[in-house]
């Protein structure tokens, strides 16, 4: 870049005619060098000094950890690289925002890990990209288009619920209950179980500002996901046969695939299998129809193979809603000719259930959950103190109540896990969320008719999809729209911000809309007022 500097050295030039220059024209020429001079400097300052920044911790940098780099090759150069991403986020947020989708999934590896603590590059994305969009609109600097509050009320009433549960439960603690989560005292859960509450809605607010840069990002967004599905079901296919397992032994075998948990795994090819059967459903071309189709087949086998049921349940109910949302005719079609299915998916499940035997404790984790809701039943327990209480009033069998070994002091139930949490009122919260959901995309569906709005309805099936199937598959899980909240399943949070990133898609799609009925009635309140 040449930074042009035309006034700060030029002589006055002589007046028309030839002579000298009047003083009160010195005088002005001279105050116009000095602003000129101001501005060449400014300009400068702002090209250089960020580069000069650079630079010198680059420098700094290098002197220091150079050494170390024999010794923490990893740790040394994944550093680097994340200081590079993090940088071009900061700088663009459109390429911020689909390294955020891409680290909401479970190809992102662990970042680093305080005391019991795992932090992943997602959490560190949501606070960066979400001071980045208030700073500068605080500042003036761009202007973003937020969530409307009638998409949102749901999210800001959980998070006020949740800090009243938590004072309330302080006031009301029962004696039984330790005050500490093993040797962590118990305050920590508390603070990260409502830092959890806020992440959707933070989710939200970065997606739409994003978007608003570029709504080609919604495509990117898409395609991200679709990418990333593909290559995790390459790593599970190749593992599933290294290893030799069949179907009922993989998940005991390999729950955890180099770095990547199989849970993580199912639930980002669950979310790119609705994503495919949605575009397989409207696309324009064959090249495009025999893509998703490929693509559906391998991201439907991979999490079949996972063995994770509940995400069985999310896909399955997705796809039935969004066919039956597209076409009545054709899910009529598809339902008569699996009819002679049944029976083989009937000799499955009883197979699943002799495999899968400790899911025959589900109905008692229940019923330890409406017994700890029980013990509070207006407010909940409050977030990151589920476990504690109940830990205590467990009925479990004596060789299940150690909750380190066992993995249980959940609900395995997202209703029940916020009902124990929040109370009644934090449930009726999240089912309006989702009849939010379900509302804004059915409405964006059936305005969306136009050839050129196809991108619109593929958004609305997907949302729609999505948000029901994950109800259901919540119902035996609980970690489809937050994972529970305690610090042990804080390192389960980013796999779920992939969700939200598409509501937060849909949202702005919603914002939009309104502000252009909102200028129609302005305008059309114009000649009125005249």
């Amino acid at each position: 870049m040449q930074i042009a500097d035309n006034f700060s050295k030029n002589a006055p030039l002589p007046l028309k005619g030839g002579g000298t220059t009047s003083p009160e024209t010195s005088a002005q020429l001279r105050r116009m060098r000095q602003r000129y001079r101001f501005i060449h400097l400014r300009r400068s300052f702002r090209f250089w000094w960020y580069r000069i920044l650079i630079v010198l911790i680059g420098t700094l940098v290098a002197t220091q950890l150079g050494p170390l780099l024999l010794s923490y090759p990893k740790e040394i150069i994944g550093g680097a690289a994340a200081l590079v991403l993090i940088f071009w986020a900061i700088r663009r947020l459109e390429f911020g925002l689909i390294l955020f989708a891409l680290c909401a999934t479970a190809i992102s590896p662990k970042a680093l890990s305080l005391k019991s603590v795992d932090i992943y590059p997602a959490h560190i994305l949501v606070f960066l990209l979400l001071f980045v969009i208030l700073a500068q609109m605080a500042f003036r600097v761009r202007e973003y288009t937020l969530p409307s509050f009638w998409t949102i009320w749901p999210q800001l009433g959980l998070i006020a619920m949740a800090i009243i549960s938590e004072i309330m439960i302080q006031v009301t603690w029962i004696q039984l209950v330790p005050h500490h989560l093993n040797t962590t005292p118990l305050i920590y859960s508390q603070v990260l179980g409502i830092i959890m509450y806020c992440f959707p809605l933070m989710t939200i607010i970065i997606t739409t500002a994003c978007v608003s840069i570029n709504e080609r990002l919604i495509e990117g967004v898409q395609r991200a996901f679709l990418i990333a599905g593909a290559l995790a079901a390459l790593v599970i296919g190749f593992e599933f046969k290294r290893i030799g397992a069949d179907i009922y032994t993989f998940r005991y075998t390999e729950p955890v695939i180099i770095y990547m948990s199989l849970r993580a795994l199912a639930q980002l090819m669950g979310l790119a299998a609705i994503i495919a059967y949605v575009r397989l459903l409207t696309a324009k071309s064959r090249k495009e129809f025999l893509l998703c189709a490929v693509l559906l087949v391998m991201y439907l086998a991979s999490v079949y193979f996972t063995l994770e049921n509940s995400w069985w349940v999310e896909v399955a109910v997705a796809f039935v809603v969004i066919t039956l949302v597209y076409s009545r005719r054709l899910a009529l079609t598809l339902g008569v000719l699996c009819l002679p299915l049944l029976p083989l998916l009937k000799g499955e499940l009883a197979k699943l259930q002799s495999v899968k035997s400790a899911d025959a404790y589900r109905l008692i984790i229940w019923q330890d959950s409406l017994r700890l809701w029980e013990k509070r039943p207006i407010l909940g327990v409050g977030p990151g103190n589920f476990w504690p209480y109940d830990q205590v009033f467990t009925q479990l069998p004596f060789l299940l109540r150690n909750f380190n070994n066992t993995g249980l002091g959940v609900a395995h139930n997202g209703t029940l896990q916020i009902l124990g949490e929040l109370g009644p009122l934090g449930v009726v919260f999240f089912y309006s969320f989702v009849a939010v959901v379900v509302y804004t995309a059915f409405r964006i569906y059936r305005r969306s008719k136009a050839p050129e709005e196809r991108d619109d309805r593929r958004l609305a099936l997907i949302c729609i999809g999505l948000v029901l199937g994950s109800i259901a598959g919540d119902f035996f899980s609980g970690s489809f729209f937050l994972p529970p909240r305690q610090i042990g399943s804080f390192q389960d949070l980013p796999q779920v911000l992939s969700t939200w990133i598409m509501f937060g898609c849909l949202f702005y799609k919603d914002k939009i809309w309104r502000k252009a009925q909102q200028t129609l009635k302005f305008n059309d309140a114009q000649p009125e007022l005249g």
